[in-house]
């Protein structure tokens, strides 16, 4: 069975809020049409599927108030026209440079057979794949693939350009994804700016050709629960008054470092397990001042000041 291609149930039991569930472990006699009535307001993206659901009415009869798109360009444009209220499943496929600006707390969620992060790829070749700015304070990603993948992998303006860009006063939640960027310069996750904040949970950041996770510019945010592992250069990079939380996470076979905190960062480390990292696991220079507590390791963690 499978609701809206999930093979198993996705609850959406609250405002930023998903989880899976196996149907057997689950109380309430039918988790299946508890999940479909959690998820049922949403808009659809499915290329190609749009002209087939509107052209076959009878065929779909009583969904006549589901909303369909080819492009999730389109379906961000019926979330700005109050066409429906801001929940988007995108649903199995690669999504290649799309312009998604979002700046209105939207909901959007992969929607895909098994593993449902490996089969909703969202790429840019361009430009930034995702720009979260002010009015995206509730936005909510999660349970997909997130590449910035250019041709040019080493252009000098591509620095600017990331997998996740986090702009000043915004705090989305970020969440089930995994995030990678193949180009070497720039990082795969940018957070800059008074008032940016995101909520960072149970992503994979890793296999990027720069730095994972970049924090400056007087930004904050919650990174919980997140899998940092094989970045070129270090997992987490803080400076610049930064002040990130990063709890729980693991921090593992950086090829240069695990954190660098640097030119006055800070930030709380607190519980990580951070191992097998090249040069330093955690390097800290020039007036930083971040506290690291309860690191969790089976190997030599090095600390450099």
């Amino acid at each position: 069975m499978e609701v809206f291609e999930y093979t198993r149930p996705m609850m959406h039991p609250e405002p930023g809020k998903f989880y899976q569930i196996n149907p057997e472990e689950y109380e309430p006699p039918n988790p299946w049409k508890e999940s479909f009535q959690q998820l049922y307001k949403g808009a659809h993206v499915k290329p190609g599927f749009a002209e087939h659901f509107y052209s076959n009415p009878t065929r779909y009869k009583g969904r006549e108030n589901m909303l369909y798109y080819d492009t999730i360009e389109d379906a961000l444009g019926g979330v700005q026209e109050a066409h429906f209220d801001g929940l988007i499943f995108v649903h199995s496929g690669i999504y290649t440079d799309e312009w998604i600006y979002i700046e209105s707390p939207i909901t959007m969620i992969g929607a895909a057979p098994g593993k449902v992060a490996d089969k909703v790829i969202i790429e840019n070749t361009r430009d930034s794949t995702f720009v979260f700015m002010e009015g995206s304070e509730d936005a909510y990603v999660g349970y997909m693939t997130i590449r910035f993948n250019p041709d040019d992998k080493s252009a000098q303006h591509h620095n600017a350009h990331h997998c996740l860009e986090i702009t000043v006063n915004c705090s989305p939640v970020i969440d089930h994804c995994i995030i990678r960027s193949t180009c070497t310069v720039g990082s795969a996750v940018c957070v800059s700016g008074q008032g940016a904040c995101p909520n960072i949970k149970h992503c994979n950041i890793s296999d990027c050709e720069n730095v994972g996770l970049y924090i400056t510019d007087h930004a904050e945010g919650y990174f919980e629960s997140c899998n940092i592992h094989r970045n070129r250069i270090a997992g987490f990079e803080v400076k610049a008054y930064a002040n990130p939380t990063v709890v729980r996470c693991e921090i593992h076979h950086g090829q240069t470092g695990g954190i660098y905190v640097h030119e006055k960062g800070r930030g709380q480390f607190l519980e990580n397990k951070i191992y097998a990292n090249n040069f330093a696991g955690v390097w800290i220079t020039s007036n930083s001042d971040p506290t690291i507590r309860s690191v969790y390791t089976s190997m030599t963690t090095d600390m450099e000041y």
